[in-house]
């Protein structure tokens, strides 16, 4: 195993190269941080596309339930009033909730 002196005058012969030479040096260093770039953009705009489909799906979701729990909210009887579901999922209006075959299971007063 070499030592450190023998490290750094290995590095200071390959530096004279370098420099006698810059272009194809710099070419590969840019070829290389290319490929690089290249393969991490690819990867992660893979994990953003599947990151964002997932929040699209979420999206959906609470909308179809926002639909469903509106739906399932009616108005107290005779009044004509309608449960809305306002920003912020807060809900304004009488409510009264009825199951599948029509009887209430809750009232309450706006």
């Amino acid at each position: 195993m070499g030592t450190v002196d023998e490290f750094f005058s290995k590095f200071a012969d390959e530096m004279a190269v370098i420099k006698a030479t810059p272009r194809p040096f710099i070419l590969a260093v840019a070829l290389v941080i290319g490929a690089v770039w290249f393969i991490v953009n690819y990867t992660y705009s893979a994990v953003i596309t599947s990151k964002n489909a997932q929040l699209e799906l979420a999206d959906r979701q609470i909308a179809d339930y926002k639909l469903k729990l509106s739906e399932s909210i009616i108005g107290t009887e005779g009044t004509g009033a309608r449960t809305e579901i306002g920003p912020g999922g807060s809900i304004t209006g009488p409510i009264t909730i009825r199951s599948d075959d029509g009887h209430v299971i809750l009232t309450m007063p706006a």
